[in-house]
């Protein structure tokens, strides 16, 4: 598959055209007031209304400031624009002055990275569109050897693989709602079938919970069920441990079932 850069397509499965010779989506760093947005309540319009007017001064910085955008943090924040504006502003600092997202396609390695990620890192992405045509992503976790690939490679770096393939997601997900003219709504699946005893003890399950915590600044509220299937028995306990450092709102999104048959029953 490597060989065959079957990679390239992960992020192109929203597309009609799959397999066409299209580049991958990129994540447009200018505002897009023509995204659909979800119904609103009048709160959120005049809570977003006001977040926007917080934020305007980040717009000069070339950070994205429009209402595609900024919606996702105000409900993440359950219509607090205090606290969404702060988490926003969290957000930022991460993405623009930590990672220096914005340079993605411009200045990063992106060959280099994907070559450092493939021999631990099982090939998720995007699957296409469900019954009620919500996103739906899926991630062989169970099949990835993140413990290891926690002692291989330094967290900084981790961070920015994975910031690859969220901000490629985004982009993927920002283009689907154009083309449909319907806002993003996501299911993602998470299969551990295959997950060993490495992987279910503290260290790895808190780092794989603080990377769930930086894949919130960058997607923020966009996934309405997290689907955690062929689990471990151990695992839900596993999950308890570290679960304290999701945000609440994702937290609540999670719906752990072990077996095939409950998993089957499940999706």
């Amino acid at each position: 598959a490597g060989a065959r850069a079957d990679g390239r397509y992960k992020h192109c499965a929203l597309r009609p055209d799959i397999f066409g010779e299209a580049p991958p989506p990129r994540y447009a760093q200018d505002n897009n007031d023509a995204l659909p947005l979800p119904e609103m309540s009048p709160k959120e319009v005049a809570g977003l209304a006001e977040l926007l007017a917080r934020v305007s001064d980040l717009t000069p910085r070339g950070v994205r400031t429009d209402r595609s955008t900024l919606l996702p943090f105000l409900r993440a924040r359950k219509g607090s624009v205090k606290n969404a504006e702060a988490y926003y502003r969290k957000a930022v600092e991460y993405r623009y002055d930590r990672l220096r997202m914005h340079e993605l396609d411009t200045h990063w390695n992106l060959e280099a990275y994907e070559r450092i990620l493939a021999p631990w890192w099982t090939r998720g992405g995007i699957l296409g569109h469900g019954l009620k045509g919500q996103v739906v992503g899926f991630e062989r976790f169970g099949r990835c050897r993140f413990a290891e690939l926690l002692d291989a490679i330094p967290w900084e770096i981790l961070l920015r693989l994975d910031a690859v393939h969220m901000q490629r997601t985004l982009a993927a997900c920002e283009e689907d709602s154009l083309r449909r003219g319907r806002p993003t709504v996501a299911t993602l699946v998470l299969d551990l079938e295959g997950l060993g005893m490495e992987s279910l003890n503290f260290k790895t399950a808190l780092a794989y919970g603080k990377l769930i915590s930086y894949r919130d600044m960058i997607m923020p509220n966009m996934v309405s069920h997290i689907l955690v299937i062929r689990s471990p028995k151990a695992f839900a306990q596993t999950f308890k441990m570290f679960s304290y450092i999701l945000d609440p709102v994702t937290r609540d999104k999670v719906q752990i079932v072990s077996g095939h048959e409950e998993s089957l029953a499940c999706l």
